[in-house]
């Protein structure tokens, strides 16, 4: 199962630079101007976006389907930005995703 799958997002831990509930992930824009939350399937194909967003400095490695519950609704994500192995999936998109995993999870 993909939602299984653990992935690598960069975060800023906040004004404080100590993790806390302040702190927020790497959220870009899409062709659209739409955010987008940056996750990776690996981390060494994040290590660009650090030097190009040097307040995210630090990461964290979770399961993708424990990321797509805490996203906002109008955000969607985008899987290896800049690489040919990517993908972009609309908040609708996302909200599919949680709504048929919260159904496996009820029917198991």
């Amino acid at each position: 199962d993909g939602l299984g799958q653990r992935v690598f997002c960069h975060i800023d831990p906040g004004p404080s630079g100590v993790w806390d509930n302040s702190a927020s992930p790497l959220i870009l824009s899409n062709a659209s101007g739409s955010p987008v939350l940056a996750m990776f399937t690996a981390l060494e194909r994040s290590t660009s976006w650090h030097k190009q967003f040097p307040r995210f400095e630090f990461g964290l490695l979770v399961q993708f389907q424990w990321l797509l519950r805490g996203i906002a609704s109008n955000v969607g994500v985008v899987i290896n930005p800049g690489h040919s192995v990517g993908l972009e999936l609309a908040p609708e998109a996302i909200k599919n995703l949680n709504n048929g995993s919260q159904a496996a999870s009820v029917a198991t």
